[in-house]
């Protein structure tokens, strides 16, 4: 079996080239072999970092056209595919990540600030749009009548906001943060994409029983909404964790989906 998941292509064009060209001659060499090709895309409408579209186009259409199955990562996308029997599968629970030690004194620190802690983790450019929401995250909690700090844990360092906004934000460095470690200080994790993914960080929040919050106006907001384990901006803020279902949504979205559905479909796993 050979299995396709990330392709994203890179800012230069002759090494987009040669990756675009072996994905689809190894796709076309598994059909003439009969093996069988299976393509995970994590993004359904564009790569996560878009460049050189119309060979990007091209890799995404003969792999659409080529794979015997193509499976997204949530029921939420499937109408947004060309293919009318893609199927959704599903990361699961997050047991890897650390977090310093040096980290949690700064951390435990600066929860004991606020009313409200809310974690920020990943890259800040492209479809990322978490930390440019920032200044609109503390002054929600505001609105709400709570103090809110905010932890960055990623690529937001050369980001600068007005200085009263600079007075609430932590910034730490983790290549891979456990969300779990930072149940007891982090109250929320913020995630915000512009473009039709799944970010592993719902499944990181999950199992660390840490709600995520997001803006109203992208697929995330819906997921969060019908899987209960999370909410919107303009939601009740306020409301404690019990209101949630993350037990319940790592119990429905687990790794072994996805070998579930390719037995379904007949390919040997």
């Amino acid at each position: 079996m050979v299995v396709f998941r990330y392709q994203n292509n890179v800012p230069r064009l002759v090494p987009t080239l040669v990756m675009a060209s072996l994905v689809i001659l190894t796709a076309l060499k598994a059909r003439l072999m009969d093996v069988s090709l299976v393509w995970i895309c994590h993004n359904v409408d564009q790569d996560t970092l878009p460049y050189f579209k119309p060979i990007e186009r091209l890799r995404r259409a003969a792999l659409m056209r080529l794979a015997h199955a193509v499976l997204v990562l949530d029921p939420a996308f499937l109408p947004y595919m060309p293919r009318r029997d893609a199927r959704a599968v599903s990361f699961g629970a997050k047991r890897d990540g650390s977090v310093s030690a040096e980290n949690m004194v700064a951390i435990r620190a600066f929860a004991d600030r606020f009313d409200r802690v809310v974690l920020i983790a990943g890259q800040d450019k492209g479809k990322y749009k978490a930390f440019a929401r920032i200044p609109e995250v503390v002054a929600r909690f505001a609105e709400a009548g709570l103090e809110a700090g905010v932890i960055t844990a990623g690529m937001a360092g050369d980001r600068v906001f007005d200085p009263a906004t600079e007075g609430r934000v932590l910034r730490i460095v983790e290549k891979n943060i456990r969300e779990s470690a930072l149940a007891g200080q982090v109250d929320f994790i913020y995630r915000e994409n512009a473009d039709i993914s799944m970010p592993y960080t719902v499944y990181a929040a999950a199992t660390a029983s840490i709600p995520v919050l997001t803006r109203r106006g992208n697929i995330l907001a819906d997921i969060l909404e019908r899987e209960g384990i999370g909410l919107c901006l303009d939601g009740d803020i306020t409301q404690p964790r019990q209101a949630y279902d993350f037990s319940g949504f790592l119990k429905r979205h687990s790794w072994d989906s996805l070998s579930r559905i390719l037995t379904e479909q007949g390919i040997e796993v």
